[in-house]
């Protein structure tokens, strides 16, 4: 298949210089450099990192040109009025549900803070009784381990919170469209 760069439907295949083939060669040597010099355990651990952060880097290629040609699908197709009307709505939809900014929900504060409290409570706990720290040792222990605590009350909130919400929008009827019969249209 010849590549032609005034259709956007053919497929664009990775391209790189020589100077990008030394570089990635370089970083994979001194990867694997580090990797024999830390160990098995950290190893598989910075390669999982490693592997999170190329993914996600794909993931936000794939999602970028997956949205430039969805609007150039949507703008080539806009030239009739109604067309027009129902990509606006979609623009309003996604708007309105996606990039609403909102404050913290009730639910995500009180999550955070019982998270924050127990973590911390457990954690002074767990230092007082099964090691021998300082006081300054058991309040850092128990500060930290009450952030960590937080941190998962703020995740399970976050969690319950979008889970509801998805939930919700999901089993909502659909708005009613112009071109069913028994709608009548109405002017804005």
């Amino acid at each position: 298949m010849e590549h032609n760069p005034g259709n956007p439907s053919t497929p664009r295949f990775p391209q790189f210089r020589l100077r990008t083939l030394f570089g990635t060669i370089g970083f994979l040597s001194l990867l694997f450099a580090t990797l024999r010099a830390v160990g098995v355990g950290t190893s598989l651990l910075l390669l999982f990192g490693l592997t999170l952060v190329f993914f996600h880097v794909v993931g936000n290629v794939l999602g970028t040109r997956l949205k430039d040609s969805a609007l150039a699908s949507d703008l080539a197709a806009s030239r009739s009025m109604a067309t027009r009307r129902e990509i606006h709505a979609r623009e309003q939809f996604r708007r309105a549900r996606l990039g609403e900014r909102t404050p913290l929900s009730r639910l995500i504060s009180v999550t955070s803070w019982l998270g924050g409290m127990s973590g911390g409570a457990l954690g002074g706990f767990a230092l007082h009784h099964w090691g021998h720290v300082t006081v300054a040792g058991l309040a850092v222990g128990a500060i930290s381990s009450g952030v960590v605590g937080a941190f998962f009350g703020f995740l399970a909130g976050s969690f319950v919170e979008s889970t509801y919400t998805a939930w919700s929008q999901a089993v909502e009827p659909p708005p009613a469209r112009r071109d069913q019969p028994g709608t009548s249209p109405t002017h804005a």
